[in-house]
């Protein structure tokens, strides 16, 4: 397949397909007005191209039945790749975004220097493409979304913090997958490829205007309305977490008073737990304090713990609060709440869901509906870069 080689018009039918295919020749012509003798050249070149193939017959009430033509899934495959604090995850994913397989690396000092994390996905690759008997030349090319900042057009990370080593900031990312995987790749941050992913092939499809949330170790956001992506001035995704919510609060690093982030994060919540329980409160976490993390008192919070379950709930009123102000301003329809303290424990997101609801303004008209995870779970970021490699490669202007 050579999706390089279509015309403008090949695009159009392409790009429409691999969107809602399958669909007729019919549908095609309402949704573009072409003439009957032109779509049928253009769908003819691409079956000639092998970029669309036939997909059966639609069922008629009578005479001879419609066929149906939908992109080819079987030739070219993209690769999408999630590089977090948490963790990182790679995807093989086909030309409609289905995941075909997935694999998380978890962090660890000894798997998390640049040069080492690229060698490991392309290791993973290698043996996703093995597993499925597909050759190099069938990956079109491949999506990074990475915590931020990160520069799109370089493709070198910024003064990226918090990372368990100290040795991600102004890295040639985008180069380096280049030579490791052999194929194009895009780069982005993270945020702003899920939000991709849930706009244009999860639940918020019909949905104009939809936010994305990561919570974690930090917290980061991303927004589209009506078919743009809203990116911050200088390639960051957490300017969420240093808007104001206690004017007399605690100093953030970022020399402000009160910020959002910290009050909901996992290293919030894991420092309160520590102290609490260094204070001599009961607790069912019995690893040393400085051993606990958010998997500790996720499962202590399961179990009944009081100390877990109340730093989780304040985590989330103080984030719901913030969401509040969030979506009273931009109005999104869906909000997609994720992240390890969103997938890994109901109190938070449950706190956060609640005290949003309770603090939007006029909030009997606002109409947004709150999805935990998103489409994808865990694989939302990666699919998401995947599709952003191929939403660029098209020219979407979504893109731009």
């Amino acid at each position: 397949m050579r999706i390089n080689a279509l015309n403008p018009d090949e695009k159009q039918v392409f790009g429409k397909l691999q969107k809602e295919g399958p669909m007729t020749k019919k549908s095609l012509i309402s949704c573009f007005d072409y003439k009957t003798s032109t779509l049928n050249r253009l769908i003819s070149s691409l079956l000639e191209k092998k970029a669309v193939v036939e997909y059966g017959q639609e069922e008629s009430s009578g005479g001879r039945k419609p066929s149906l033509f939908d992109v080819n899934v079987n030739e070219k495959y993209l690769i999408g790749i999630e590089i977090s604090r948490t963790y990182s995850y790679v995807t093989l994913c086909d030309l409609k975004m289905k995941v075909k397989a997935g694999e998380r690396i978890f962090v660890s000092v000894d798997k998390y220097y640049p040069e080492i994390l690229v060698d490991e996905i392309a290791g993973i690759v290698n043996r996703f493409l093995e597993k499925f008997s597909i050759t190099k030349e069938s990956i079109l090319g491949a999506g990074l979304g990475m915590v931020g900042p990160i520069d799109r057009n370089t493709g070198y990370s910024g003064e990226v913090s918090d990372f368990v080593v100290d040795a991600w900031s102004n890295i040639p990312i985008r180069d380096m997958l280049e030579r490791a995987l052999g194929c194009a790749v895009y780069v982005d941050n993270g945020t702003y490829a899920a939000v991709l992913a849930e706009y244009l092939y999860g639940d918020g499809r019909k949905n104009k205007n939809i936010s994305y949330f990561n919570c974690g170790i930090g917290i980061r956001s991303a927004h589209i309305t009506s078919g743009v992506i809203i990116r911050s001035a200088f390639c960051e995704e957490d300017a969420f977490a240093h808007t104001s919510i206690a004017v007399l609060g605690g100093r953030c690093k970022c020399g402000k008073t009160g910020c959002l982030g910290l009050y909901a994060s996992t290293r919030v919540i894991t420092e309160n737990i520590r102290r609490r329980i260094k204070a001599g409160e009961s607790s069912l976490i019995k690893v040393p304090l400085n051993e606990i993390n958010y998997l500790h008192y996720r499962a202590a919070a399961e179990q009944g713990d009081v100390i877990s379950r109340e730093e989780l709930r304040n985590a989330g009123f103080y984030m719901g609060i913030g969401l509040g102000n969030y979506i009273t301003l931009l109005n999104p329809e869906r909000v997609v709440i994720s992240g390890p303290l969103v997938m890994e424990t109901p109190f938070f997101y449950d706190a956060v869901v609640k005290t949003a609801l309770e603090n939007i303004y006029q909030r009997e008209k606002a109409k947004v509906i709150f999805k935990r995870g998103g489409s994808f779970g865990i694989e939302t970021i990666a699919v998401g870069a995947a599709a952003m490699f191929f939403e660029c490669y098209m020219g979407n202007p979504i893109m731009e």
